[in-house]
């Protein structure tokens, strides 16, 4: 009896608490059913809907020229094309099913590593755009980086660079 009791609660200690994916009264809700088309350059996928197709062409061309600017800095090619994912608005971005969590008002962008898509929102701002467009392209470029260099040295443990450093490339 006695052994059972502790069984039963060392099995309520491993548990952790039961909580909703998101805080109380934080839904992500979609409001919107995107219509995805793929605009596809030299080296990236451009992941737009319908009504972007302007901003599209424009991403793909702030791309194109932070891909080769990025090349030389890095002295490093990304062989894959790269996925990148682009919203007309703020809005639209809040909505995005990349990651399940909610975004804060304050992003701008995000890079997600395991599959290498950079997501980014139009607000507006042409040179904003571009300048996120680079800025996630170095997070994109430093993953693939770090990934090449510790393939060929057979290292495979390697969580990644802190990323307050890679924040300030």
């Amino acid at each position: 009896m006695k052994r059972s009791a502790l069984l039963i609660a060392f099995i309520f200690m491993l548990a952790g608490s039961a909580q909703a994916q998101y805080y109380f009264g934080k839904n992500k809700i979609q409001y919107t059913d995107f219509d995805w088309r793929v605009l596809t350059t030299q080296h990236f996928e451009v992941y737009f809907h319908v009504e972007e197709e302007e901003i599209a062409q424009i991403a793909a061309r702030c791309a194109e020229d932070s891909y080769r600017f990025l090349e030389n800095k890095f002295n490093h090619r990304i062989v894959k094309k790269i996925p990148l994912i682009i919203y007309s608005s703020p809005n639209y971005f809040a909505q995005t099913n990349i990651i399940p969590s909610l975004l804060p008002e304050s992003v701008a962008g995000f890079t997600e590593y395991m599959k290498g898509r950079m997501v980014i929102p139009f607000d507006g701002s042409y040179s904003d755009f571009a300048r996120v467009i680079r800025h996630e392209m170095v997070h994109t470029f430093v993953a693939h980086k770090i990934r090449y260099v510790m393939k060929t040295h057979r290292r495979y443990n390697y969580s990644g660079l802190p990323l307050w450093f890679e924040e300030g490339l």
